[in-house]
This record gives structure tokens, C-alpha cells and sequence, in this order.
């Protein structure tokens, strides 16, 4: 196919990049979010900076290494979409603050305590939501708005908002229950923003998506509490993982076929392409 790469090579289709990133791009528009893609799978500042120049109201990163990557690129608004503890990760994340906008998610008040060591201006925070994955977080409702309530008495970080990943929607099997998982995620931290308000906890946004769920995540989040105070900050942060590797090639693997891969490179079985 291209004979004067030597491999291993990663062969990108920038058009198929440039598609996927304007379709997510209009479909944040669509609904009124603000979209935060995840840069975990492409880690390409180049590839950042596209989807930023597309609308993107800042990127999401899994690791501190990947933030420093891009902020040295200069990208300067970033969500580190896991907790920080241990006293050498919180130095890098103090010198990171120092030339970008950082963002951290957290489930707990003793990471938090860390964080509010940092000194300068708080540490803004997104307290993550278990809407299903069971990874992180506590169930959304009076268990999330209790811990809300107690990292927001933490000296030095400041409470913005809630963060979800259903990544238990890979499991689902038809569009019906990807729609209900989009659903359900939207709804849940939506009315746990609402507990937290009536504690005197005003949050100005709520983080929601995964790849499954990005298109409907927005919609749902919408539908379940139209207002603009909520809708116009809401960043939608889908993990664009197969997406934007269109091109990439991988060896076939043993086990059951879970159907032919759309131009998007997400397996979508007998699904209509826009239920994927």
C-alpha cells in the first residue's frame, strides 16, 4: 500500500480525521455543549489543536505526562480527567498550573487535601460521578452530593462541577440501550447538581460521554434540565478512540466477530451507521 514506509508505521487519513472531528464538532453544536475531547488515544498535539480549532472548548487528558505534553505545545485549558496523589505528582501538577489552566477530577477528600497544598489560587475540581462503571465515584444523588459537600470544605480547591464516564455502554448490544445509558447519565448529574444547589453548592458544570454515548449525551443532559446557566457550560467529553486512528490497521484477532468496521472504525455489527 505504500511501499516506501518501513514498518512498524502509523498511517493517519487526514480526511477521515478532519470528518470525525467537524461530526463530533456539530454535534456538541447541536445540542449547546461545549465540547472537551479526550486526547488519551491520539496523544498529538497536532490532532488537539484540530479539534480545538474546530470549536473545542479545551481537552481532556488521562495522566499528568499527556497534560505536560500538550501545555508544552501550548495548549493552556485541560481537564486531568483522573486523581493526583503522591507528593511528586502534585509538584508536576504545581508547575503545570504555572503556564495552563488545570483542571483535576477526584472522588475523594484526601486527594483533595493534596491538591488545596498546592498554594496560589484554588484548585479547581470536578467530582466524579459512578453512573454505572463502578470505577471511580459514589452513586449519583445524596451520596455524591454529601461528598460534593465535603471536598468543597477542603482549604485551596474550589468545587466547579461533576464529571462521568459511562464506560459501561461498550457492553450495550443496540442502540435502545446506548440511548438509555446517554439517558440516564445525563439525568443522574443533572439532579445531583440539583441536590448540591439546594446544599448552597452551585456548580457551573457537568462533565458527561464516552464514545458509545457521545452523540445522544448532550441531548439527554439538555432534555433533562433546560437551563442555559447549566446547557451553555456543560462540556461534552467524548473518548474519541477508534475514530481518530482512521487508517490505522491492526491485525486480526481470534474470537467472534462483532461485525464489519464502519469509516468511522467503530464496530457497529448489523447497527445503522448513525446508531454507532
Amino acid at each position: 500500500m505504500y511501499p516506501e514506509l518501513d514498518t512498524p508505521a502509523l498511517v493517519i487519513d487526514l480526511d477521515a480525521v478532519r470528518a470525525n472531528i467537524m461530526e463530533m464538532a456539530k454535534a456538541a453544536a447541536k445540542h449547546g455543549v461545549r465540547l472537551r475531547p479526550h486526547i488519551k488515544t491520539h496523544k498529538m498535539p497536532e490532532l488537539a489543536r484540530m479539534q480545538l480549532d474546530a470549536g473545542a472548548g479545551g481537552i481532556t487528558c488521562a495522566k499528568l505526562g499527556e497534560a505536560e505534553v500538550m501545555a508544552d505545545a501550548g495548549i493552556d485549558d485541560i481537564l486531568l480527567a483522573f486523581p493526583v496523589w503522591g507528593e511528586p505528582k502534585l509538584r508536576r501538577l504545581a508547575a503545570l498550573r504555572e503556564r495552563a489552566r488545570i483542571r483535576v477530577s477526584l472522588d475523594s477528600p484526601e486527594v483533595a487535601a493534596g491538591l488545596g497544598r498546592l498554594g496560589g489560587p484554588p484548585v479547581e475540581v470536578l467530582v466524579e460521578v459512578d453512573t454505572g462503571q463502578h470505577r471511580l465515584g459514589r452513586p449519583p444523588g445524596r451520596p455524591t452530593a454529601d461528598l460534593v459537600a465535603e471536598i468543597a470544605a477542603v482549604p485551596g480547591v474550589e468545587v466547579v462541577g461533576l464529571l462521568t464516564l459511562a464506560g459501561h455502554a461498550y457492553h450495550a448490544r443496540t442502540p435502545a440501550e446506548l440511548e438509555e445509558t446517554a439517558r440516564r447519565e445525563g439525568e443522574d448529574l443533572v439532579a445531583t447538581a440539583e441536590l448540591c444547589a439546594v446544599d448552597g453548592i452551585e456548580l457551573r458544570e457537568i462533565s458527561v460521554g464516552s464514545t458509545p454515548t457521545a452523540r445522544a449525551a448532550g441531548r439527554h443532559a439538555g432534555a433533562a434540565h433546560p437551563r442555559p446557566c447549566l446547557l451553555g457550560r456543560q462540556p461534552l467529553r467524548p473518548r474519541l478512540r477508534r475514530r481518530e486512528r482512521a487508517g490505522h490497521h491492526r491485525t486480526p484477532r481470534r474470537g467472534p466477530r462483532r461485525g464489519p468496521l464502519t469509516k468511522e472504525g467503530t464496530s457497529c455489527g448489523d447497527w445503522p451507521a448513525s446508531g454507532c
